[in-house]
Formats: C-alpha cells, sequence, structure tokens
C-alpha cells in the first residue's frame, strides 16, 4: 500500500485549493518493486480498528490511543486501516460522502514549538510554495476557511498566526492577550475540526505524541475530555514512556502494540517467498529482532536479497548493518545517504541541492536508488519535490554510521544553506536551524 498524506486534500464545497493532480501529488509515493510488506500479526488490532470506525458511522465517536515500542508497526497500522477504510468506502455507493483524515504530526525537533503539529498540517494542506506572497497565502487561507463558515477576520487571524503569516488589517486578531487568544485560537481549531466532521466522517491522527508541544497536549486533552464528537474517530499514537493526561472516558480504548511472536515471524518471513528459507534461519533471525516487525522486514529484505541460506554473519543484528549492507548492495552513494539522514526526518530536495556537494544529475540518480531501496519515500514533482524516511530507525541507522568530524560539516553546510538561501524557512523553524547550528560546534 503507498504510503499516505492524511491532510484534509478538499478545501470546501465552494472553493478549490489546488488542481486534482496537484491534491493526488500530496501523498508520499513508493514505487511498486519495494512494496510494503504484508501486514502480519495485526488481526485483532484492525478488527477493534474496524469496530470503532463502525461506531463512528453510527455517530458515536470514538477514540482510539495505540501505544508501543519504536518498529512495533504503529504509522504501519494506522495506513493499513486508512487504506481499508478508503478501499470500502470506494465500493460504498457513490452518493455517501467521502471519509476525511486529517493527520497532525509531531515532530522531535519541535517539541518547544506551540502547536506545531497544527501549522505543519495546515501548510501541507494548503500547499504553500517558497516564493509565495504573504497575501496570495491570505487568499488561500481566507477560502479555505470560508468552505467550513470559519472566515471571519478574528478566526483567518488566529489561523494566519499558526502559518507564520505577518500581520494583515483585513484579518486581526489583534487587541487580545495572550491567554484569551490561546483560548480563541483552540475554540477556532474545535470549530474547525467539528466543521470537517459535520460534512462527512473524518479520522482525526495524531502521530508520535510523546514528541507533542505542551499547547498540542493541552488542546487534546479538551477536546478528548469534552466528550464524544459524533462522527472523528481520533487515533493517537505514541511509544510507552508517555503517559496520557487526561482521565479514561467511555468512549476511549488504549490499544497495546506487543512484539510479533516465532509463528508470526516465520510467516512473515515465508509470506511471498520464492523458496522454502531453512528453519534454523527464521530461529536466528527471530533471536536477533527480537519479534519487531520493522527489524523482520528488514532482515527479510535482505535474505531474500541476498540469497543467504547460511548464518545470519556476526553484527548484521543491528538495523545500521542492514541499512548499509542494502545500500552497498545498489551500490550508493554513502556520502549523499549520510547527507539526508543529517537533514532529518523529512526534507526538500532544494535544500538538499544547496547543501550537497554532487551536482543534480547524480543527486537525482543516488535518491532514485534509495527510494527503491526502500529508505525514503518521495513526494511532489521534481525539483519541487521533498522526501520522508521509511522509519525513524532507519534515519538513525545512517546518522549514526557518519563519524563524528563529517557529522559535524555536514550540519555546518546546513546551517549556513538555511540561513543564506533559504531565510524564510529559518524564520519559520529556527528551532530546526540551532540544532544544526548547535551540532556544527
Amino acid at each position: 500500500m503507498t504510503p499516505i498524506d492524511f491532510a484534509d486534500r478538499s478545501p470546501g464545497p465552494d472553493e478549490a485549493v489546488s488542481t486534482k493532480s496537484e491534491r493526488e501529488n500530496q501523498g508520499f509515493d513508493t514505487p511498486a518493486a519495494v512494496a510494503l510488506s504484508p501486514l502480519i500479526g495485526r488481526d485483532a488490532e484492525l478488527r477493534l480498528l474496524e469496530d470503532r470506525w463502525e461506531q463512528v458511522l453510527e455517530g458515536q465517536g470514538q477514540t482510539v490511543l495505540i501505544f508501543g515500542e519504536p518498529g512495533l508497526g504503529k504509522s504501519r497500522l494506522v495506513q493499513t486501516i486508512v487504506g481499508m477504510i478508503q478501499e470500502n468506502d470506494g465500493a460504498a455507493s457513490a452518493g455517501e460522502p467521502r471519509p476525511l483524515v486529517i493527520e497532525w504530526r509531531c515532530a522531535e525537533h519541535f517539541q518547544n514549538s506551540e502547536l506545531y503539529p497544527v501549522s505543519n498540517c495546515m501548510n501541507r494542506l494548503l500547499g504553500f510554495g517558497v516564493d509565495e506572497s504573504p497575501s496570495v497565502r491570505f487568499e488561500r487561507l481566507a477560502r479555505y476557511l470560508e468552505g467550513y463558515g470559519l472566515d471571519s477576520p478574528e478566526s483567518v487571524g488566529l489561523f494566519a498566526k499558526l502559518l507564520f503569516l505577518p500581520a494583515d488589517d483585513r484579518y486581526s486578531a489583534a487587541g487580545l492577550t495572550p491567554a484569551r487568544e490561546r483560548e480563541e485560537t483552540f475554540r477556532v481549531l474545535r470549530q474547525w475540526i467539528d466543521a470537517c466532521a459535520a460534512k462527512r466522517p473524518a479520522l482525526f491522527i495524531v502521530e508520535d505524541l510523546h514528541w507533542s508541544d505542551a499547547s498540542t497536549l493541552e488542546f487534546l486533552g479538551q477536546l478528548i475530555s469534552s466528550g464524544v464528537r459524533g462522527g472523528i474517530l481520533t487515533i493517537l499514537t505514541f511509544r510507552p514512556e508517555f503517559k496520557i493526561p487526561w482521565p479514561a472516558a467511555s468512549h476511549q480504548t488504549v490499544l497495546a502494540l506487543n512484539r510479533l511472536s516465532r509463528r508470526q515471524v516465520t510467516e512473515w518471513m515465508r509470506t511471498g517467498s520464492s523458496k522454502a528459507l531453512p528453519e534454523s534461519l527464521v530461529t536466528q533471525i527471530y533471536r536477533r529482532t527480537g519479534g519487531v516487525p520493522l527489524l523482520v522486514e528488514e532482515f527479510t529484505r535482505m535474505v531474500r536479497e541476498s540469497v543467504v541460506d547460511g548464518p545470519v554473519g556476526a553484527g548484521s543484528g543491528t538495523e545500521t548493518t542492514s541499512v548499509m549492507g542494502r545500500l552497498d548492495r545498489m551500490a550508493c552513494d554513502r556520502e549523499i545517504a549520510w547527507l539526508t539522514a543529517t537533514l532529518g526526518h523529512r526534507f526538500d530536495y532544494e535544500l538538499l541541492a544547496a547543501t550537497a556537494t554532487a551536482g543534480e544529475t547524480t543527486l537525482r540518480a543516488e535518491l532514485t536508488k534509495l527510494v527503491s531501496a526502500g529508505v525514503l519515500y518521495s513526494k511532489g514533482q521534481w525539483p519541487r519535490c521533498s522526501y520522508v524516511f521509511k522509519h525513524g530507525l532507519v534515519e538513525e541507522a545512517l546518522y549514526t554510521a557518519i563519524d563524528e568530524q563529517k557529522r559535524r560539516q555536514f550540519h555546518q553546510r546546513i546551517a549556513e544553506a538555511m540561513e543564506e538561501q533559504f531565510p524564510k524557512a529559518a524564520e519559520i523553524e529556527p528551532e530546526l536551524l540551532a540544532e544544526h547550528c548547535t551540532k556544527a560546534g
């Protein structure tokens, strides 16, 4: 299944923000050659999510909290249930409204940025270009909000602040104290979510809640504690160390993901295999991966690509070894792969090009290899395209393989490029620039 960008791609009945082809390009694409492995060992979890969605369709809002260690497949489970819902919707009658999917993404580097997942979602949704003027952005934002009855100057002004747009006399939320502005911002966000769900059933997904900023967490606590919101399935994902700050409720379900059993690992490795794998090899990989689905997938790929029949070599029970081995088999340029990991989980081609020493032809060829290797997913049309790592563990594996001196050099080059060539990005995301400067030394 192709990874999905869950932002609402339809701005309302009256005005389309972008063309159909542009909206379809907002998802991250993976070629058929690296299609995701089948989802093994999550049947019970999928049935539970399907049941909660059925309750939403009957007007009973639900919240599901999915937690588990890194690599256990939280995001993959969400992708799968969204895909199933969309497929079922495709088979439904033409007169029924299409489900809406909104995703907020918390990020490790923006834990101190107020309501970062909201601004990130809105930027993706509205498709702001780097060179677009503030007036164009205001017009697009206002047209979008008009479709949901939120086009008052005050509402537009509050959303504009979340998008770091400069003050505009036409859309003003001036005169509010910081505390009052916060309350009003929370209010319009609730109205936006409710207005979305009023048009059609909605999935509201917040990923990586363990990296949430305090304001987002406070808003979500208020939203969920305020009671059932009909027509909305809220799905929150997080790691075990995160503690839910709001009380339990009857419409809230906690879903813990466990590691795969040996039987499930065996099923995973043998699904789609053209030849029988030795039992001893399956046993070794189960022990080395500990039943972590991401590692099982990586080692299954490695076994199939290298046609390994004997013991897995010493030290190969790590994500770093698996990823670097895959890049070597595809003759990838290690320095370019390392630079992508230094840029972060999601990055734009233009920033990579401004930072890399290789030329355009080489960069494009190497990025194609990384996508084909299942390391990156791509989004958009060149050169206004961006990339995202398949998983944070894959990104971390590449980053930890870089020696300290080269790592500092990479961060220095990225910081200089942001300051000199992308000052607007540096202004909107000062935390990211600060991190690169700090790690450059």
